[in-house]
């Protein structure tokens, strides 16, 4: 996620006056102020845990720093000093090569009102970007037009994604808005109703930034380590069951194993394309064969999906079997049924 992310982002004019009367200190201190701006509305979660990520790079990028010279912790407790107080804003260290991310943060009565303004409640009340410009059609297509420009100046490899990039950002935006008035109050009520804690901030948060900027921009990943090209926080970003709701009765096409069934085809693994091409559910097969119980089926198909593509690229055996006995621990399944994987 780039800064670009939170300079489009747009809230009601009585939550943005409420900010600055909870916590005066951000109408003095910009960097403080882009930084809270992140706590309350950034979307980029760890995909293990549900956390939201302190990256420092990311943080360093908000603030306009330069990464090498950046200490993040050092800037997260002088935050916490001048801004929240002691014990109201907690972070996890780093995780072997992963960011930091978020243990707790308590804004006091003001956590009320944050749930609403991401809830919907003040929607349409008056939008104003968070430097406290209004928001302007015109401003808007100029917002719109910096997001797909910083899409484009990063191209995926290869025609094939270049191809794909320009046809998705292409779309006619009419596309996008009609959908909104359609669906987007249907499915922020779906979320309230069906998710719960960090889950239901996720979605709630990509659904306010799809809000603010209706089309999603596709680019490669800034570490040009992908011909993959991604949206940020947008309608790709939702989970399945809340995208659904959002984009009614558009088409949707699930390319299934797309990957394991392209290092099968490059490998000439006959019994794998074979089973892929008939159509067998590769995730259950797994699950059936490990004993893995029909109710944790849906809570092992992570865990089961980084330890095939672990063992497509290389990854030592035994590493793999501790990997998803680890993995499988975390999503709340027993740890037992990873012996049998590398016998299937």
């Amino acid at each position: 996620m780039d800064s670009n992310y939170i300079r489009s982002l747009c809230v009601s004019v009585d939550f943005y006056e409420a900010t600055f009367k909870h916590f005066p200190i951000l109408r003095e201190r910009s960097d403080y102020q882009k930084f809270f701006w992140y706590l309350c509305l950034g979307a980029q979660f760890d995909k293990d845990y549900g956390k939201l990520l302190l990256c420092k790079n990311v943080v360093a990028a908000l603030l306009n720093k330069e990464p090498r010279n950046f200490v993040a912790v050092n800037f997260f407790e002088k935050f916490r000093r001048d801004v929240v107080g002691k014990g109201n804003f907690l972070w996890h260290k780093p995780y072997i090569k992963r960011c930091r991310m978020l243990a707790r943060l308590d804004l006091g009565e003001f956590n009320d009102i944050l749930d609403a303004e991401v809830a919907g409640h003040f929607y349409g009340h008056r939008p104003v970007y968070l430097d406290g410009s209004r928001h302007t059609a015109a401003k808007a297509r100029k917002a719109r037009a910096a997001e797909k420009g910083i899409a484009n100046s990063r191209p995926g490899f290869g025609s094939e994604a270049l191809f794909i990039q320009k046809y998705l950002n292409s779309l006619p935006r009419n596309l996008f808005f009609t959908n909104f008035v359609s669906n987007h109050q249907r499915a922020l009520r779906f979320v309230i109703e069906n998710f719960r804690g960090k889950e239901r901030q996720r979605e709630l948060r990509i659904l306010r930034r799809i809000t603010c900027q209706l089309q999603p921009f596709y680019g490669a990943s800034s570490k040009e380590n992908t011909v993959r090209i991604f949206s940020s926080a947008h309608i790709p970003q939702l989970k399945r069951a809340v995208r659904k709701v959002y984009t009614g009765d558009w088409s949707e096409a699930d390319l299934k194993c797309a990957q394991l069934a392209i290092c099968a085809r490059l490998w000439n693994v006959g019994s794998v394309l074979e089973f892929l091409y008939q159509g067998h559910k590769l995730w259950r097969h797994f699950c059936e064969e490990m004993g893995i119980p029909e109710d944790q089926s849906e809570r092992s198909k992570r865990p089961l999906k980084e330890a095939v593509y672990s063992l497509c690229f290389g990854m030592e055996p035994v590493r793999i079997r501790s990997l998803l006995a680890r993995n499988l621990v975390r999503n709340g399944v027993n740890r037992r049924f990873a012996r049998h994987f590398l016998d299937i």
